[in-house]
């Protein structure tokens, strides 16, 4: 948690440039593009991102899916848009080992 509050604080950023060739790639990407349930859960972060914003809160997101259900091609469509839009955000992988 330290390093994301370094990062939310950070004056740094990745560039136009490089946040425009990243859209590029995710949008152009048959391997990213966004099916059923995934594209479900993309609106649903979006539309709490909005809600956040207007209401002045945080919200944490947990994207919950068995194996090949596509939870990365989630995050990195929403790294991706979420960064198009000037907003600072991560992602971060729990692995959970089930025997």
């Amino acid at each position: 948690m330290p390093i994301l509050q370094r990062i939310k604080e950070s004056k740094y950023g990745p560039s136009k440039r490089l946040l425009d060739e990243v859209v590029k790639v995710v949008k152009e990407n048959k391997r990213y593009i966004l099916l059923d349930d995934q594209l479900l859960a993309f609106d649903r972060v979006m539309n709490l991102v909005k809600y956040g914003e207007e209401n002045k809160k945080k919200t944490v997101v947990i994207v919950n899916g068995g194996p090949g259900t596509g939870k990365s091609v989630v995050a990195i469509n929403l790294l991706a848009e979420l960064s198009r839009l000037g907003k600072k955000c991560a992602i971060r992988y729990r692995i959970k080992s089930v025997y």
